[in-house]
């Protein structure tokens, strides 16, 4: 198991992997975003104390399946967290404002 935080998951390539979950944790607290990330690992990315967050993906008639990401911004904002940018290109956004990240890489399986 491999567990990266802070700047370290702001440096992951984040270009081509897909959203296979966005989950609610800690009695709504925190926000866990899973991804098919490369090389055959599942990136589990925890924000904790997640706010403002703004959930946009639509699908087309016959559009189905995992969002495929075309990049994402994952900065240091002003008060000491973090502010995360996740563009699907034509399928839309995923943002959010949290204290805390790690990212947990596993081996898919």
């Amino acid at each position: 198991m491999n567990i990266k935080t802070g700047v370290e998951v702001a440096g992951e390539s984040w270009c081509d992997v897909n959203l296979e979950s966005f989950t609610w944790s800690s009695g709504g607290r925190d926000v866990i975003l899973t991804f098919l990330m490369h090389e055959n690992q599942v990136g589990v990315l925890t924000c904790t104390w997640a706010h403002s967050i703004k959930f946009n993906l639509t699908s087309r008639i016959n559009e189905g399946g995992l969002p495929l990401s075309w990049n994402a911004k994952i900065e240091e904002n002003d008060v000491n967290g973090w502010a995360l940018l996740f563009d699907f290109s034509d399928r839309g956004v995923v943002e959010l404002i949290c204290n805390e990240i790690s990212l947990e890489l596993r081996v898919r399986t």
